[in-house]
């Protein structure tokens, strides 16, 4: 008898879900099965298509739970889900950076970003430093005062200067053939070189920090040397960008996104107190 009873239960069971899946609106308003009542093997009742309204309500409910997570995730971290963003270093402090593993350029890159900054104590307050684990300033740019080139601990000093405490749009380009260099500002050549470390193959397995001068492998931080101000569309390319399309760049916020590294990448290895603000305060 019992086994009759759980084979009416089963079968009624085929014929809801059948009948539940044959609809392409459902709605938890409305009854979608045939409304059979069974008789459990207890001897209780059970309305099936009760039960079945029951069920997508509730999933309505977790599906509505789950939109609020969702949003409540956005406010906590606003501008991570866009590249419109600035990040804003405010402290004299060895703790606000931005880490990176890693850097795919070797023979020639080009490297942009727009700063806001009033800095000027004269330290060599860094924006990029990449260390290698036996040559801390593989790739260095500091000093917004007066730019700073440094590859292979080797200096290019520019007398290039954006800390006036408006936004700048800064570029610098290098490749090994020739040593040639330049640097831009707001789409414009201010200074230029060659000779510099020709023939120098840049190692790709460093670590690249942002906003911290590393004076060990990773580490080795200053207060005096950290960046300070607000940083926004850092780009890096593994070729020389041409004039042109540096001055394509310098009149748009948002418009260029680096193949080695582009600016939304930068929204993961955010270490510290570093503010981010979004969308970004950007103006050209």
């Amino acid at each position: 008898m019992a086994r009759g009873f759980f084979f009416l239960v089963l079968v009624s069971a085929f014929v809801l879900f059948g009948d539940a899946n044959s609809s392409n609106n459902l709605s938890p308003s409305v009854c979608h099965c045939r409304p059979v009542v069974n008789v459990a093997v207890d001897g209780s009742q059970c309305d099936l298509c009760s039960e079945n309204k029951k069920l997508q309500q509730e999933i309505i409910s977790l599906k509505e739970e789950l939109e609020t997570v969702k949003n409540r995730i956005s406010q906590i971290q606003p501008g991570l889900s866009t590249s419109s963003y600035d990040l804003y270093f405010t402290k004299r402090v060895t703790t606000d950076y931005v880490i990176h593993h890693g850097l795919q350029i070797e023979n020639v890159f080009t490297i942009c970003f727009r700063v806001r900054t009033t800095d000027k104590t004269g330290n060599d307050r860094t924006v990029v430093s990449y260390s290698l684990s036996g040559n801390h300033n593989e790739l260095l740019i500091n000093k917004m005062q007066e730019i700073q080139l440094f590859i292979n601990e080797q200096v290019t000093r520019t007398g290039v200067a954006v800390n006036d405490g408006n936004w700048h749009h800064v570029c610098t380009t290098w490749e090994n053939k020739a040593g040639s260099w330049k640097v831009y500002k707001d789409g414009a050549v201010q200074a230029s070189g060659s000779g510099f470390k020709t023939g120098y193959n840049i190692k790709t397995n460093g670590i690249l920090i942002i906003g911290q001068e590393q004076d060990a492998f990773g580490s080795g931080f200053s207060a005096n040397q950290n960046y300070i101000g607000e940083l926004t569309e850092l780009n890096i390319w593994n070729r020389v960008v041409s004039s042109s399309e540096i001055n394509k760049l310098s009149k748009s916020c948002h418009g260029g996104k680096g193949n080695v590294k582009e600016w939304s990448d930068f929204k993961v290895g955010i270490r510290g107190d570093v503010t981010v603000i979004s969308p970004s305060a950007c103006e050209v």
